[in-house]
């Protein structure tokens, strides 16, 4: 019984929880900042992190860490709608590495990791793919992605409304979830209580044994 109740507290301190979370909706949470200097904060998990928004002649700058035996694996587009005032329905990417990033121009072509072009067509894809191969821009990268701090931008530069969902992969081990002060107390009573039961003929339910007196 100690040692089922020992590995069952064991699960609740280390276990690592893949979980599938909206982390933002601009429709409920409010708009997503167009400022490369300052991108709104994420906090994603290990799981699916989904972020809903729409852009039309402005941008959405994102930032998010992958922390330590962590790696971003994909990037996929769940769905992207336009009202192609542009005639072309796409929206341009990208990804940097840091805190911050850049506006997108011919002058910084070469100042992020990766950028692509992407619509409705490329609903149910992993933009990482086009991404990490700079299709439209950038350095290029390997997959996966690993720990550190990124900015990700969706922009759309045309009288055009686009409307998108993304879903960011995280794999690897989730933080460790620490027991609160009643739960650390209880461990250490049980403790406590096995100690007493591998005792020799030890019996933590039994009181002292009293020898009789002799006359």
């Amino acid at each position: 019984m100690i040692g089922k109740v020992f590995t069952t507290a064991s699960f609740i301190c280390w276990a690592s929880f893949a979980t599938a979370v909206t982390i933002h909706d601009e429709t409920v949470d409010g708009d997503l900042s167009n400022d490369p200097n300052a991108p709104t904060s994420l906090a994603f998990g290990v799981g699916d992190n989904t972020v809903i928004g729409d852009v039309s002649v402005d941008a959405d700058y994102i930032t998010f860490e992958i922390l330590s035996g962590q790696a971003l694996d994909a990037i996929r587009l769940v769905s992207f709608t336009t009202n192609q005032l542009d005639n072309a329905g796409v929206a341009f990417g990208l990804l940097d590495d840091g805190a911050t990033s850049v506006v997108p121009s011919g002058t910084t072509i070469n100042d992020f990791l990766g950028g692509a072009l992407f619509g409705a067509a490329d609903v149910g894809t992993d933009l990482l793919t086009p991404f990490s191969s700079a299709s439209a821009g950038g350095t290029g990268f390997a997959r996966p992605v690993g720990p550190g701090t990124y900015t990700f931008l969706i922009q759309e530069t045309a009288a055009t409304e686009d409307q998108y969902q993304l879903t960011f992969v995280v794999s690897g081990s989730a933080t460790a979830i620490p027991l609160p002060p009643a739960g650390l107390a209880l461990l250490a009573g049980l403790a406590g209580f096995a100690a007493l039961r591998r005792r020799p003929g030890g019996d933590a339910s039994a009181a002292p044994r009293t020898e009789p007196t002799k006359l």
